[in-house]
């Protein structure tokens, strides 16, 4: 019978995980022996490239938890001046008020408008700190 032991057998990790929505666009969070490295929003006809000192503060990202935001009068984001990834992060010692911290990265006609952390201060009340 085959086993696998870590000591002696190849371990492989994602070099990314993509996230594809709907419209077209998709989410890539680039890998490297598991740590993230980078993160692109592809929205087909251009990519916005998440800053490497904000992705290097990023950790326990919940990928489930991704959206992507925009405009509702546009029916693609890449049309839309004001785009927005949404995702969960943390540990359950993270979690406030039954919630994970929640990070926000907005890009405003291609360049990053704010990238913030959002955490729970009551069960309807939050605090939004700017991710530097």
């Amino acid at each position: 019978m085959p086993s696998i032991h870590a000591s002696r057998d190849r371990i492989s990790h994602p070099n990314q995980i993509r996230i594809s929505y709907p419209t077209g666009e998709s989410a890539i969070f680039i890998l490297d022996s598991g740590n993230l490295i980078a993160i692109d929003i592809d929205l087909v006809s251009k990519t916005l490239n998440v800053p490497s000192e904000v992705v290097a503060k990023l950790k326990n990202i919940h990928f489930d938890s991704t959206v992507l935001l925009w405009s509702g009068s546009f029916p693609k984001a890449a049309d839309s001046d004001l785009v927005s990834l949404r995702f969960a992060v943390g540990t359950d010692l993270d979690r406030r008020f039954g919630a994970f911290p929640i990070v926000d990265i907005t890009f405003e006609k291609d360049k990053l408008l704010a990238a913030n952390l959002k955490v729970k201060t009551g069960y309807s009340s939050e605090e939004s700190k700017p991710i530097k």
